[in-house]
């Protein structure tokens, strides 16, 4: 789920951190923090924080 936020250049990565938080906070948030410093560039870093903000607001 989370690398779909990536296929679709960013426009639904809030809608799937939404979903994200629904499935789990502390296991999705780990996931995402995994994922941060493997992405490729500033742009993905983006999407990823963009996720991290909908799971925990």
């Amino acid at each position: 789920m989370i690398d779909s936020a990536f296929i679709s250049d960013g426009t639904i990565a809030r809608d799937i951190g939404k979903n994200l938080r629904s499935l789990g906070i502390e296991q999705s948030g780990n996931k995402l923090l995994q994922k941060l410093p493997a992405v490729p560039n500033s742009s993905y870093r983006r999407f990823v924080i963009e996720m991290l903000e909908e799971v925990f607001i």
